[in-house]
């Protein structure tokens, strides 16, 4: 990770930015699908990392692992058999942290600025996906090498738009919005126009931060603009969309009740909403779509590299399988793996133990590094991301169609 690091800061010299100030992305995995348990108190948790990913390169980094163990096997025997042990402490200990206490991501994150400052690296920007206390900890550590200096935590957009679908599913509209004929039909319906609502909002910000090049001062200009088009827009008012509404053009051929799969879909073609309709959906609109929710993602980073490595490392640490001994070992491998992809890793681990391989499995593990570029880039192409957009809109017709049937054949067969 130290050479991963000093890439970055090659990129840095040759942009004319200070070299030693980064932006990173944060999230924790822990080893377990539950935050508490119904048998034992606190966390069901025993053991967490956190990954701290630089967003300077293309290629993402990962510049700082940390990881937090509460379990060992030896000290539990030894406990078993009445010696007064405590971990961590004791000869051959695995633990890091006490066994009752709580797995804490400020202390991660404290751990993690440790890691950075010995590289005498500064970390100005912290993407998180809710949990600020990461930041917190990456500002205390730093204080050692640059006491006056300050770490800004900033929102990740993806976490924040699910926010907001979770907003609009819990809030209360008034019966008579949508055009179920039942109460199902209705919950359905709100589920669907909370999903168009987050990807709506999710395209207007993108769109914006094209536009301006993430400049937030020219995107706030045009904010309240956006926001009240866009609330027209769900009323039927569609007079202010050509000019400020940036996805839809008001015309019955381009406009967002045609262009949107889920509101296609689903025949949404009208909301009946009253004040407190709009009211509410004005609410969760600010949730990105004001000036403090787009300076709290003025980088428009996201911890989607952070989730994807941690299904990777699912390969080395699953979660149903408990690696006291060497979980952190097993942790380097995944990131040694990631960091120089897959074919790299594997023969610089074979040449720090010694192995001689063959020049037939160097065009292997060389093969296996180009298949890697290959898929990485082919998922970003333009036309492949337009075809699963497709996919995707066919696959929920799909849903739609069978629910529909599954309901007339539920209701023949009460008849019969």
């Amino acid at each position: 990770m130290a050479q991963k690091l000093e890439l970055v800061k090659e990129v840095n010299r040759r942009r004319g930015v200070p070299e030693n100030e980064i932006n990173i992305t944060v999230d924790a995995r822990y080893n377990s699908n539950t935050i508490v348990s119904k048998k034992k108190p606190g966390q069901n948790a025993t053991q967490v990392f956190a990954l701290g990913i630089e967003t300077i390169t293309d290629r993402k980094f990962i510049v700082a692992a940390v990881v937090q163990n509460k379990m060992c096997w030896k000290g539990a025997w030894l406990r078993g058999k009445g010696f007064p042990i405590e971990c961590p402490g004791h000869e051959e200990c695995t633990a890091n942290l006490y066994r009752a206490a709580a797995l804490s991501e400020y202390e991660l994150g404290k751990e993690m600025g440790n890691q950075i400052g010995l590289q005498k690296c500064l970390v100005r920007y912290v993407t998180t996906d809710g949990d600020g206390r990461s930041a917190k900890g990456i500002e205390e550590a730093l204080a050692a090498v640059e006491p006056m200096w300050k770490v800004e935590r900033l929102a990740d957009h993806v976490h924040l738009g699910q926010s907001q679908f979770r907003a609009s599913l819990r809030a209360q509209y008034s019966p008579g919005m949508f055009h179920g004929k039942t109460k199902e039909e209705n919950k359905q319906l709100k589920t669907v126009f909370s999903k168009d609502l987050k990807c709506r909002c999710s395209m207007i910000l993108k769109k914006l931060m094209e536009k301006y090049d993430k400049n937030i001062n020219e995107i706030s200009k045009d904010l309240p603009k956006v926001l009240d088009a866009t609330l027209r827009c769900y009323d039927g008012d569609c007079t202010q969309c050509p000019e400020y509404s940036i996805v839809c053009k008001g015309d019955d051929a381009l406009n967002w009740w045609s262009r949107s799969h889920y509101l296609s879909t689903y025949q949404i073609t009208a909301l009946q909403m009253d004040k407190t309709d709009k009211f509410l959906l004005q609410e969760i609109l600010k949730m990105k779509l004001t000036t403090a929710a787009v300076e709290s993602m003025k980088l428009y980073d996201n911890t989607n590299k952070n989730e994807g490595v941690h299904r990777a490392l699912s390969v080395n640490l699953p979660k149903n399988v408990i690696y006291s001994k060497n979980m952190e070992g097993r942790l380097a491998s995944g990131v040694h793996r990631n960091n120089n992809m897959p074919g790299t890793s594997t023969q610089l681990k074979c040449t720090n133990l010694g192995v001689e391989l063959s020049e037939r499995s160097k065009r292997y593990l060389k093969k296996m590094d180009t298949d890697f570029t290959y898929n990485q880039d082919y998922i970003l192409r333009p036309e492949v991301q337009k075809r699963r957009l497709q996919q995707n809109a066919e696959r929920l017709a799909e849903h739609k169609t069978w629910r529909e049937l599954n309901k007339s054949m539920t209701i023949t067969a009460k008849v019969n």
